[in-house]
């Protein structure tokens, strides 16, 4: 289905049927949940166990598949994040008497802990977050593989950094995000228990549970309390954490898979160049944009159509399903807001014929936006969601210009056959992580998830 511009598809019909051959979001959803054995409410996790807020306020979590609460968060309120500070500054003295040895022998047991309630944790995410359940799995792993390699820092802090002595921070606030949470908790835990601080971590209010589920694991693997506290809430528990001048660090992390850009050059092998854009883009939501050698970009768009036609829009429980709902509501306005802005600036909008959960969810169709003008939003900007916007380059130095004067790019990813052009351009590119001739992948060992991760976490 091709639209011309002014016109925009929604991804709602108004049958109100579901037509997945291979089950409904709703009744999968259903079964995940009562299989995970999630609470009514979870309360904060302070000094080592799951305590009520003091403020006795909950916020509901949502399912983005049919719209529905499952369950209730804390909502913190002052005296609780007193209280977790607190927890914070005695967990840091107890955790310095713990000799490196023994916290390496902690964060194996953490991934131990995480590797073997996989199922359980990828189906928390994916009920959660919506994300099919085949990439919250490979997240599970993800994050154990982060705690594993981490591991092995605890007693070599000493060589890290050239002889320069290391000492820890203190306590550690991270604000993590909506779109990778399980992982991006590893992320800020892993490396700075490692380096002796105390954390608190503050997961998304959307996207809450597989973190304290995490933090289930912690008290199972009997880490020294006050080491690891959990609080869920608003952004304004940022905001409390950034104001308590005992807190030493604030990391926010923010969702960065959307800040990517994508070149395929006319000497890639295009077949695999197709397959590798359409998995960070629609099925793993790793950025909107995707630039094309002018000489090939009608026979990619092509095959990019086809391959649209071949993903699976449904049940994010099912390994088959290649795109779940949108993460939320806020999300959803988001995603609309930006395909609206592409069809009145005049691109053309693709989107293929797939039945969607109609009247409940955060659901859309995939979008393929073509003919798009340098100065456009959808040309400048990414959106998290599933919508490509392609363009054209004529010389590899005008693909070089356009990715660096782009706002807000971290990440490209490089598609070439020609090995001296692919270390040419990634050595220009002003981004800090490049893929080539690959989908986006994770590896802890890699900057900046590696050791230069620790120099964030230590004082020299």
């Amino acid at each position: 289905m091709t639209h011309a511009p002014g016109s925009l598809e929604s991804g709602r019909s108004k049958d109100c049927g579901v037509k997945w051959d291979y089950g409904s979001t709703a009744a999968g959803s259903s079964a995940a949940v009562a299989e995970i054995d999630l609470a009514d409410r979870y309360g904060l996790f302070i000094c080592g166990r799951f305590v009520k807020p003091r403020s006795r306020k909950y916020l509901p979590s949502t399912n983005p598949a049919t719209g529905e609460a499952i369950c209730e968060i804390a909502a913190p309120g002052a005296r609780d994040m007193d209280a977790v500070v607190e927890a914070a500054v005695a967990g840091r003295k107890r955790w310095a008497r713990i000799k490196s040895a023994q916290r390496a022998r902690l964060h194996r047991s953490i991934a131990r802990g995480i590797e073997e309630r996989a199922d359980e944790l990828a189906a928390t995410l994916t009920v959660d977050g919506g994300r099919p359940i085949r990439l919250t799995r490979v997240e599970v792993s993800e994050a154990a593989a982060c705690f594993l390699y981490y591991a092995g820092w605890c007693d070599k802090l000493d060589h890290a950094f050239s002889g320069a002595a290391a000492k820890p921070i203190g306590v550690c606030g991270q604000a993590l995000s909506w779109e990778r949470p399980l992982l991006d908790a590893a992320l800020a835990l892993a490396p700075a228990l490692a380096c002796g601080n105390a954390c608190i971590l503050r997961p998304a209010p959307t996207a809450s549970l597989a973190v304290l589920k995490l933090g289930e694991i912690v008290e199972e693997c009997d880490l020294t309390p006050g080491v690891v506290n959990i609080i869920t809430g608003e952004e304004s528990v940022v905001n409390r954490l950034a104001d308590n001048l005992i807190v030493q660090d604030i990391t926010v992390s923010k969702p960065g898979s959307g800040n990517a850009i994508r070149v395929i050059f006319q000497d890639a092998s295009i077949d695999q160049a197709i397959e590798g854009v359409v998995t960070d883009v629609f099925l793993d939501g790793g950025g909107s944009r995707v630039f094309i050698e002018e000489a090939i970009l009608d026979e990619v768009i092509a095959k990019l159509k086809h391959r649209m036609s071949k993903l699976r829009v449904g049940d994010p429980l099912d390994p088959n399903t290649d795109i779940g709902p949108l993460h939320s509501e806020a999300q959803l306005t988001a995603f609309d807001d930006y395909v609206h802005t592409g069809v009145q600036g005049g691109s053309h909008l693709h989107q293929p014929e797939c039945d969607l959960l109609l009247n409940e969810g955060y659901w859309r169709r995939p979008c393929l936006f073509t003919n798009a003008h340098p100065e456009q939003r959808i040309a400048r900007e990414s959106v998290t969601g599933p919508v490509m916007t392609v363009m054209s380059f004529r010389t590899p130095d005008e693909a070089i210009s356009i990715i660096n004067s782009a706002p807000g790019v971290n990440a490209a990813g490089i598609w070439t056959d020609k090995g001296a052009k692919m270390f040419e351009i990634a050595r220009r590119l002003d981004a800090e992580m490049i893929w080539c001739n690959t989908p986006r992948v994770f590896d802890p060992t890699s900057s900046p998830a590696g050791i230069s991760a620790l120099r964030d976490y230590v004082r020299l």
